[in-house]
């Protein structure tokens, strides 16, 4: 009986570690403050439009790859001059990406190792509807959250899971260009909470104390 109480016990701890838990941002100080160690892909060492429609794009840290057959002019590394004439250079600087997705097109952002933060800079992520980002979790499972903002207006947004995340889905029901830069991932790991360990320590000395 103390074996299959202290097994049930594990059993729920285990459960509990598996399930993610997801803060999102959109003050990219605040951010930085959670995830004091990071690297920022700006794009502005590409010296060419750069697309990764057909071929997925490696940038180091993550990789971009197209879902479905994008529209012209999308799916890439923007560089100036830009192809869109609606871009936000004034925000972005020299170079950028732009991201068409509408059900059943959508982009991929896969990293190259597991990560439980990211942060990014936003533009037009509230054209027809909101910009979804689909997670999915190392070990299994997803969950989806909503980028802010409306229309044609620029919108800081990340998160910080304590569950890894391999990637990042861009989605959406209805039409959507967006434009998307200063892409932050976690360059040293970032900081688990303690509740989960210390539930573990508990069941081990639950379990050492009913043994003797």
């Amino acid at each position: 009986m103390k074996k299959t109480w202290v097994a049930f016990l594990f059993a729920v701890a285990c459960t509990s570690v598996a399930q993610a838990s997801v803060t999102t941002y959109t003050d990219r100080t605040t951010w930085n403050t959670a995830v004091p160690v990071s690297s920022t892909q700006t794009f502005e060492s590409f010296a060419a439009d750069t697309s990764f429609a057909t071929v997925p794009l490696n940038v180091g840290a993550f990789t971009l790859a197209a879902v479905g057959t994008a529209e012209a002019g999308t799916d890439l590394v923007d560089v100036s001059p830009f192809i869109n004439a609606a871009s936000p250079a004034a925000l972005f600087g020299n170079a950028f990406v732009t991201i068409f997705v509408q059900d059943p097109l959508a982009a991929d952002l896969i990293f190259a190792t597991p990560q439980n933060a990211f942060f990014a800079d936003f533009y037009a992520a509230g054209n027809g509807s909101q910009l979804d980002l689909t997670l999915s979790f190392e070990g299994g499972g997803t969950a989806d959250i909503l980028v802010p903002g409306t229309g044609s207006s620029q919108q800081s947004f990340g998160f910080i899971s304590t569950t890894a995340v391999t990637s990042i889905r861009f989605n959406n029901s209805s039409n959507d260009g967006f434009f998307i830069d200063n892409i932050s991932v976690p360059s040293a790991a970032v900081p688990e909470p303690a509740s989960a360990g210390l539930l573990l320590a508990g069941i081990v000395g639950l379990g050492w104390r009913r043994r003797r």
